[in-house]
């Protein structure tokens, strides 16, 4: 532009006019861009920051208003702008996913004014934001207490919570005993979904039971989530068993009884057996007790003879119960020892009475001879030691008077009853009891029915001087003794005892006579 400078013509001191040509440069109005820069932020997750585009020229420091003239650009791919007119911010929202991996991330800002009042452009400004991992909890289910052997299971469950919970799905998981990862081969894993995942732990990792710290570690191919691990505590304890007896009937005084025993996995109910003589048999109460026990493989269970004999303070008809203990080497599979009891009740001895010799049929008058047999029937023993007494129906003989008896020898005793004391001819039906006289070994009374046949005595007629030549009309005269021939004693005799036959044809009274001329 021109400048002119003219001074009053004709005025002193008469200086002379000029002209000068000046060139104005005109600069675009100072700016300063004042960011807020992003937050570190989760992959996948919006990130922001704001800015304002402020007018500093000379002292000012105002912020610029958003204008048709402002256009706002970044290096991003993908990205929105909002602007606040009250505070005259701007704010741009990103994610983090178009960067594509973690850590620092740089892109560029760039404004730019077109037009008046011309303000400075802000070109390549760099903005920074840090990408973190997404954020994620893993659920660790504690173990529940397992027996040896058996297996474990328990749930893990991986979950992103950013924005909601989202199972995370495709995790590889890992076990660890403390820094010691645990083999492979002693553990499965399924997946269930939605972040879910069964684990499925063999006991046998370890060599015996214990309480022992199970670490779970789970990663996954994303590189966005980092591994997450968690410990919890796992108890294996040794497996539960019990120990049980069939019913035992009831013991003979001082004698032996036998009781079927079992040693069981109470989860699984197989026999424990003593196969490799690992497990322990013990009586816990009483003392002295006699016994054996033997396993019996083929049969599945253990035998177990108590021998009764030496335990004195045993009384006929109580009842008494013996606690017994089974128990496992410390091995594997690392079975819990177990108590039962074992009840049992004493009796008395049982007996029996038998026939030894049988009594033949006896003529009325004579005893009636036999002999029984007084045994042990637990043992097969003979009974010594009896009392005899003998009933016919309800009514007791009286002993030494109807009836004898002695003792033979072992469990034989001979009886003799008086045929008279029975029911007549033919056959009675005597009750003979054996009674034992008490005290140890507490044998049981016995009895037996026999019948004893009583018969009549045998006779015979002899001749003793037979009759003579009689000539007719004349009487005829003979001599007949009458016999028992048990004893061989003459039978006194009345004439109506006698009868004389004529062929087939019997004498009338009146047609002979007899007189007793001897005993």
């Amino acid at each position: 532009m021109k400048v002119y400078i003219n001074w009053a013509k004709g005025v002193e001191p008469f200086y002379s006019n000029r002209t000068d040509t000046i060139s104005v440069r005109i600069l675009p109005r100072s700016t300063l861009v004042s960011i807020a820069p992003p937050i570190q932020t989760a992959y996948n997750v919006n990130a922001t920051f704001t800015f304002t585009f402020d007018d500093v020229t000379g002292a000012l420091n105002d912020p610029i208003a958003n204008d048709a003239k402002l256009i706002i650009t970044t290096s991003l791919a993908d990205y929105s702008i909002s602007y606040n007119s009250p505070t005259m911010t701007f704010t741009i929202s990103f994610n983090t996913i178009q960067f594509g991996a973690l850590g620092l991330q740089t892109f560029t800002l760039d404004i730019i004014w077109v037009g008046s009042p011309f303000y400075a452009n802000q070109t390549g400004r760099s903005i920074s934001v840090t990408v973190i991992a997404r954020q994620t909890v893993l659920d660790y289910q504690a173990p529940s207490p397992t027996q040896y052997l058996d297996n474990v299971t328990f749930s893990v469950t991986w979950t992103d919570v950013i924005g909601g919970t989202t199972g995370i799905e495709g995790a590889t998981i890992t076990l660890y005993e403390g820094l010691v990862p645990i083999s492979s081969v002693y553990y499965t894993v399924t997946e269930i979904g939605s972040g879910v995942y069964n684990v499925e732990l063999n006991t046998t990792y370890k060599a015996t039971p214990g309480t022992y710290n199970i670490k779970v570690k789970i990663t996954s191919t994303d590189f966005y989530y980092l591994y997450k691990e968690d410990t919890r505590t796992l108890t294996i304890r040794s497996r539960s068993t019990i120990t049980s007896s069939e019913p035992v009937s009831a013991v003979p005084y001082a004698s032996s009884f036998t009781v079927i025993l079992y040693y069981q996995d109470i989860i699984t109910l197989d026999v424990i057996g003593n196969g490799s003589s690992l497990v322990t048999f013990d009586i816990l109460n009483g003392s002295s007790w006699i016994y054996t026990i033997e396993w019996k493989q083929s049969l599945g269970y253990y035998e177990l003879t108590i021998d009764t004999s030496n335990q004195v303070s045993l009384s006929v008809g109580s009842i008494y119960k013996l606690l017994v203990n089974m128990s496992y080497a410390i091995s594997s599979p690392f079975y819990k020892y177990d108590d039962a009891y074992i009840s049992f009740e004493i009796r008395s001895r049982a007996s029996t009475l038998e026939r030894q010799t049988s009594p033949v049929p006896t003529p009325y008058l004579d005893n009636v001879t036999f002999s029984v047999y007084y045994s042990d029937a637990d043992d097969s023993s003979s009974i010594t030691v009896a009392t005899i007494t003998i009933l016919k129906g309800a009514t007791p003989l009286i002993n030494g008077i109807e009836y004898t008896w002695s003792h033979s020898g072992g469990g034989v005793y001979t009886i003799y009853v008086r045929s008279t004391a029975l029911d007549g001819l033919g056959i009675t039906i005597i009750t003979v009891q054996a009674a034992w006289g008490g005290g140890e070994p507490y044998h049981d009374d016995a009895s037996v029915n026999i019948g004893l046949t009583v018969t009549r005595r045998t006779t015979n007629v002899e001749i003793v001087t037979p009759p003579s030549l009689t000539y007719y009309q004349e009487d005829v005269i003979f001599i007949v003794s009458f016999l028992d021939l048990g004893t061989g004693t003459e039978i006194a005799a009345i004439k109506d005892m006698i009868q004389i036959l004529n062929g087939a044809v019997p004498l009338t009274p009146a047609q002979f006579t007899m007189t007793e001329i001897g005993t």
